[in-house]
């Protein structure tokens, strides 16, 4: 004799949608996949998507309170590297369930369920539930995107997650308030014990503290928290964590980073019309053309020139780096600091530069009051080996931000968040 099983129906605030669903033991209907509840405002996967966009903002932490800078770095070295250990478990028993590509497939299979938290829980007892759910399907999300590379077309590797894993945290898992002097506070667990983050304040944190003020007033809802770790310079003055390369290599520093992923409401557009022209040309980086507009013109010849000087230092110190030179170790490995510290500072210009230009076309647009962008990057000889890419999820994601559509140039519609809640 089966037992017919309870359900309710629950109702979308906007389109009125009714689905059936389970009740909670709070007596709340439980919520269907993709569906959002926001205070009293029960929306379905497609009004949520309409009115909240994916965001995560990121805050330097000053200091943990109440506790003691060891024993916060001994926390983080623990939790880093259990996270980091996890992450590539995962990785491993995915590519074990996963199929093996014969000479008689047509088509890749889909990746064969696998239930591998009861795995994860015993080979990982410390390790928080809420925190390993979410290790858990980040990984597994991103092995499923990169299958077609490396199972069927074997053009790539496994991915190996090097230290340390950024630290996840459940939106359960943590709660933001306000100390008795004003400070931003954070309170989280990490590594079985909870601290009490301040994060970091000022001028340079204003667009984040607007997004703070939010969380408190409960105006957006929040995600998943990570804490991970930047590099420093020395001369910052800040306090963070730190370690020496061995063998005797300079000592690396590190800031440590707490980013917190929301909801955010979309702006509501005005009146949008036309279609804009955006592509990138033999002489200047990006042309935008609206009707009845003349063209407006982003040269960037500064950047040009950091791109030329940039392959021109790899290239020289690549010569000077020749097995018949025969460095001492010690000088091998500062040199090879030094090649870093020169790719990492490139590699933050250029993303500073994309983030500017980004914003300034999604401006010009909105200004222009155009409702679509058609892009084309095809032609790339005024700045060869550029990370369009990551340009054109700029663009979408600062685009989406002002209700305009991006449409690449086969006319397929760019994905609206390519990486979630990625990082800003």
């Amino acid at each position: 004799m089966t037992t017919a099983v309870e359900t309710v129906a629950i109702v979308c605030t906007g389109c009125q949608a009714s689905k059936q669903t389970k009740p909670t033991r709070t007596g709340l209907a439980r919520l269907p996949r993709g569906w959002h509840r926001l205070a009293q405002t029960v929306l379905c996967k497609t009004c949520w998507k309409a009115r909240y966009m994916a965001r995560a903002v990121t805050f330097a932490v000053a200091g943990p309170v109440g506790a003691e800078w060891s024993d916060f770095r001994k926390a983080l070295a623990t939790a880093w590297g259990q996270s980091t250990a996890l992450a590539n478990w995962v990785t491993r028993e995915l590519a074990k369930a996963d199929t093996v590509r014969t000479p008689k497939d047509e088509k890749l299979d889909a990746l064969p369920r696998v239930y591998l938290y009861p795995a994860a829980r015993r080979s990982f007892p410390e390790f928080s539930t809420q925190s390993l759910v979410c290790v858990l399907n980040a990984v597994a999300a991103n092995y499923t995107k990169a299958r077609l590379e490396t199972v069927w077309r074997s053009a790539a590797s496994l991915r190996n997650y090097r230290y340390p894993y950024p630290y996840p945290v459940d939106a359960d898992g943590w709660k933001a308030f306000r100390g008795d002097g004003g400070e931003r506070l954070v309170s989280l667990r990490l590594g079985g014990e909870r601290f009490t983050l301040r994060l970091g304040g000022g001028r340079p944190w204003k667009r984040q503290a607007a997004v703070f003020d939010k969380i408190l007033a409960d105006e957006v809802l929040g995600r998943e928290a990570a804490v991970y770790r930047v590099r420093a310079n020395p001369g910052d003055h800040r306090n963070g964590t730190s370690e020496t390369a061995k063998g005797g290599g300079p000592r690396t520093y590190w800031r440590v980073m707490l980013k917190l992923a929301v909801w955010l409401a979309r702006e509501k557009p005005g009146y949008r019309a036309g279609t804009m022209q955006l592509r990138t040309t033999p002489d200047s980086f990006l042309v935008a053309e609206a009707e009845g507009r003349e063209p407006w013109v982003l040269n960037a010849d500064h950047v040009r020139r950091w791109h030329l000087n940039h392959r021109a230092f790899l290239q020289r110190i690549s010569e000077d780096s020749k097995y018949e030179k025969r460095w001492p170790r010690r000088a091998r490995l500062n040199l090879n600091a030094h090649r870093e510290d020169r790719c990492r500072k490139y590699g933050h210009r250029i993303g500073t530069f994309l983030d500017t230009a980004s914003k300034m076309v999604a401006e010009f647009a909105r200004r222009q009051g155009i409702a679509t962008v058609e892009y084309d990057d095809s032609e790339r000889g005024y700045l060869p080996e550029f990370p369009y890419h990551r340009l054109k999820e700029l663009l979408t994601r600062k685009l989406d931000e002002r209700g305009i559509t991006l449409h690449a140039a086969s006319g397929e519609v760019v994905d609206e968040n390519p990486d979630g809640a990625r990082r800003e």
